[in-house]
């Protein structure tokens, strides 16, 4: 999408509302799949937990099974809304409901 690179841009600044608008629209578009993963993957690091949410989201939406191990080390968060979206995200993705415990996650992401 023409406007994905632009956005990737916006993920890892300073304005938490663009970077969140940012996620969002990366996560509605699924037909470059794994590049947008890749993308998203960013916000997942970003120091605002609003972002770090609205990127798990937006992976869920695209499939970005790529960025799950990332997600896995969210399960432990400080901030519960991140923690919360790890999880669904994490769920969505896999199929599997394996709590909170990122130890069982990763073991089984880990194959």
């Amino acid at each position: 999408p023409d406007e994905a690179p632009a956005f990737a841009l916006a993920l890892p600044g300073e304005d938490t509302g663009l970077a969140v608008r940012a996620a969002r629209e990366l996560g509605s578009h699924r037909l470059f799949r794994d590049p947008l993963a890749n993308m998203l993957a960013e916000g997942l690091e970003h120091p605002d937990p609003a972002v770090v949410s609205a990127s798990c989201a937006a992976l869920e939406r695209v499939g970005g099974l790529s960025a799950a191990l990332g997600m896995v080390d969210l399960l432990t968060h400080s901030d519960e809304r991140v923690r919360s979206a790890a999880r669904k995200a994490l769920v969505g993705l896999t199929g599997d409901d394996l709590g909170p415990n990122a130890k069982r996650w990763r073991a089984v992401l880990s194959g």
